[in-house]
């Protein structure tokens, strides 16, 4: 019979088993619930870790085309800059375009003012030419008649034969413009390719113009150069002589000469009027 210590003791040692054993029990719980713990941290772990694999994935193809789409951007960026450049080149182009323009018409209204002017002179020119051509004229013709048919009378027989019908025996009186003609027709008379009947067409490949420089200065003008069909030359080489030599101003203009089929009659007369005042005296 075991006495009441010892009874105490092993009362006391059962409750320290007991409760030994429930720790070790919680402990195993615990460690359970520890493991169960640990698994699901990995387990959230590998989660993490895929979806951050996900995102930067996912970041690194947006990265990518965020630099694809900055490249594009910077080459139509440079498009953009390449187009003003472009544009601006083009605006100074048009700004000096506008320029010229505003220049050729401050220019072309200048050139109006002396068209103008020059029209003015050509008229009281021509005036003036139609007074020289008249009073050449009676100088063509005192020219063209013996003095003693100038100064006699005529009598009933020459009258009879039909000499007294005008100053040159033709029955009629030469007008200004008909005797300026034949003084043309008589200086150009030698030459092939020209036929003077009129101050238009007769002039308009300018075989005329030269062929009556040539009769009075022929050592300035090689006629194997010039034919019907070399008519600027022709204009050009004739109103240079006639100015260099003759001491003529070319009043008429080699383009308009060149652009007419039929010249204008007035102003060939007028011209070929100061060429007659300047060289009729020299034969």
């Amino acid at each position: 019979m075991m006495t009441a210590p010892v009874e105490e003791e092993n009362k006391r040692l059962r409750r320290a088993l007991a409760q030994a054993e429930r720790e070790a029990q919680e402990a195993d719980e615990d460690a359970q619930r520890f493991e169960r713990a640990m698994r699901q941290a990995k387990q959230q772990l590998k989660e993490f870790q895929a979806q951050q694999r996900h995102t930067e994935d996912a970041l690194r193809k947006e990265l990518e085309e965020t630099k694809a789409t900055a490249e594009k951007q910077k080459q139509e960026l440079r498009v953009c800059h390449a187009r003003i450049d472009l544009l601006e080149e083009r605006i100074f182009e048009a700004n000096q375009a506008v320029e010229r323009a505003e220049q050729d018409a401050t220019e072309a209204d200048q050139d109006a003012v002396m068209f103008e002017k020059h029209a003015r002179l050509h008229e009281a020119k021509c005036h003036e030419a139609t007074r020289e051509i008249e009073r050449l004229t009676q100088q063509v013709l005192r020219s063209a008649v013996p003095t003693s048919q100038r100064t006699r009378r005529l009598s009933p027989s020459t009258t009879a034969r039909g000499g007294g019908g005008g100053v040159l025996g033709g029955g009629k009186k030469k007008t200004g413009k008909e005797a300026m003609l034949a003084w043309c027709q008589r200086i150009t008379q030698p030459y092939k390719d020209v036929d003077i009947t009129n101050f238009s067409s007769s002039f308009a490949d300018g075989m005329a113009f030269i062929t009556m420089m040539h009769h009075y200065f022929p050592s300035a003008i090689d006629l194997s150069k010039h034919s019907p069909s070399t008519q600027r030359e022709n204009f050009e080489k004739a109103f240079k002589v006639a100015d260099e030599r003759g001491g003529v101003y070319p009043l008429l203009d080699v383009e308009d000469m060149v652009a007419m089929a039929r010249p204008d009659a007035l102003s060939v007369m007028t011209y070929v009027s100061q060429l007659h005042k300047q060289l009729a005296k020299r034969g």
